[in-house]
């Protein structure tokens, strides 16, 4: 999951119950530094879930979305949650 700095109020709930329900790891690519509250809150609730859902989770800070390919690979499944500017620069930077 690539998450961008505002993103209102998801929650990383669904998102850990898909990779547990695929039995495959989970990853947050967070784009931009400093972090918003908003990312910081999904973060921590992602590993707080993951935990209890016995899945593995990498959490990765991505200084912004120019950084995201050097974690990506072709086929890799990507959801965004970014909204405005930064989620429209988000969504250019992967073509993959």
């Amino acid at each position: 999951m690539v998450l961008g700095q505002r993103i209102g109020d998801t929650t990383a709930f669904g998102f850990i119950d898909r990779a547990a329900g695929r039995d495959i790891p989970a990853v947050i690519l967070s784009v931009g530094y400093p972090q918003s509250s908003a990312q910081r809150r999904f973060v921590a609730e992602a590993v707080d879930h993951a935990f209890g859902a016995k899945v593995h989770l990498d959490a990765i800070l991505v200084s912004d979305a120019s950084a995201l390919s050097r974690h990506l690979e072709p086929g890799d499944d990507v959801s965004v949650v970014a909204s405005g500017r930064q989620g429209r620069r988000i969504a250019t930077s992967l073509v993959l």
